[in-house]
């Protein structure tokens, strides 16, 4: 039996298991980092204010792909 385009697509990603563990870390140092400095959000200007808050829903974004993919290729 044939392998569906979406089976193929998985085992493409998860044959890549290791990147996708290593950019989950990224997002994670990214998403602390931006924690961090919404501790000081008062102080900062308003376009790096604007820009942080990007920077949290962004990673927060890539986190959540990259963990849902770890969990796929995991189960």
């Amino acid at each position: 039996m044939s392998r569906t385009g979406r089976q193929r697509f998985w085992d493409l990603l998860c044959a890549f298991e290791n990147a996708v563990v290593a950019l989950f870390g990224i997002a994670l140092l990214i998403l602390l980092l931006t924690l961090f400095t919404l501790a000081n959000l008062d102080r900062l200007s308003p376009a790096a204010s604007i820009i942080t808050q990007v920077n949290l829903v962004l990673a927060t974004g890539l986190l959540l792909s990259t963990g849902y993919v770890l969990y796929r290729c995991r189960n």
